[in-house]
């Protein structure tokens, strides 16, 4: 096919498809959500960047807004980790207990086994977030459940040996390189002008970041910002073939995994999408009070897309955004499927 028919064919929206301006403000006010901000990326360039709403204060929401972003900030995590791995300065299968082990478990032999490996695929048998006292729900390496547990513990191990925090890491090894400006996981004093704040339908809710990096839930950035991300993951991220390679094994999360489960590699969930399921997408989202996020990246077509939301009630706008841009032509069964899990959620 003629490379300017199929870029047409890319970029442009099938006659009568609706577009992000025909759907996002509309929607907003339908669902009670404040602000969005969308970015596009196209032949591993930023298209679109936009935003709509109002932040916290009233303001309309630009593409300088800041959004706290939710569990999409486990892969600017793992990809910080998985640069220092690529720089032999870590490695994936040594235990975390010689660097940090969680006062709760101290006593627990298991917490011995918990490796970066097992952090990143989601195997550690910790919970996502404790209630009281930290438990394992199963033996690490035994099964899958989400767990930004798994992540904080990560962390504070990757603090501790390193002598470095999580934020000047990520700076060095993530943000520079990817030109990331508006990415912080702390509270500078930058974000309280440009925070869009997190509505739950009836009131903002007025946290801030703790003193401390989360390596799970707490980053800030910007639709903008994370789509340059997105472009420097597609163009390698620092990271070898090799190291990639293991980055979309599939194979430790497949096992006993039900039909339909969203099946994480190291870091990223990694989905064979299309028609043939020939299309490699590695994506994450976030939710949390007063957010709902969305990260798509399709490295072989050079595409992806990125959604922010400020409002509890804002995962319809992740479908609806989809499908006014990736999915306008009804490409991605599987990632549709996803996401409208989301948006009934």
């Amino acid at each position: 096919m003629n490379r300017w028919l199929l870029l047409l064919l890319v970029i442009c929206a099938p006659l009568g498809a609706e577009t992000l301006d025909d759907v996002m403000p509309a929607r907003l006010v339908e669902l009670g959500v404040r602000a969005t901000q969308v970015a596009v990326i196209e032949q591993g360039r930023i298209a679109t960047s936009r935003a709509w709403g109002v932040d916290r204060s009233g303001q309309p929401a630009t593409k300088e807004t800041v959004f706290r972003v939710a569990s999409i900030t486990k892969v600017v995590t793992a990809m910080t980790v998985l640069n220092l791995v690529e720089q032999g300065k870590w490695d994936l299968d040594q235990p975390l207990a010689q660097y940090w082990i969680d006062p709760d478990l101290a006593d627990d032999e298991r917490s011995r086994r918990i490796t970066t490996r097992l952090v990143l695929q989601h195997r550690t048998g910790l919970p996502n977030w404790r209630e009281g006292r930290l438990g394992f729900d199963f033996d690490p390496g035994r099964g899958n459940q989400y767990s930004g547990e798994g992540f904080e513990w990560l962390r504070r191990a990757l603090e501790k040996a390193t002598g470095e925090t999580l934020e000047s890491l990520a700076a060095r090894l993530v943000f520079r390189p990817a030109g990331m400006e508006s990415t912080t996981y702390l509270w500078p004093a930058w974000v309280p002008p440009r925070y869009s704040g997190e509505y739950t339908g009836e009131t903002f809710v007025g946290y801030d970041n703790e003193p401390e990096a989360n390596g799970a839930a707490d980053l800030m950035s910007t639709a903008e910002d994370l789509a340059r991300f997105g472009i420097w993951v597609m163009k390698g991220g620092g990271l070898s073939k090799k190291t990639w390679r293991e980055v979309r094994d599939i194979s430790a999360n497949a096992n006993g995994a039900a039909p339909g489960d969203k099946l994480r590699g190291l870091g990223w969930v990694v989905t064979r999408d299309g028609a043939k399921r020939d299309t490699l997408v590695i994506h994450h989202g976030g939710g949390q009070r007063g957010i709902a996020t969305e990260l798509f990246l399709v490295p072989g077509q050079k595409r992806g897309l990125v959604v922010l939301t400020n409002g509890s009630a804002g995962r319809p706008l992740l479908l609806a955004a989809l499908n006014a841009t990736l999915n306008a032509h009804h490409g991605f069964p599987r990632l549709q499927a996803f996401t409208e899990d989301r948006a009934r959620q």
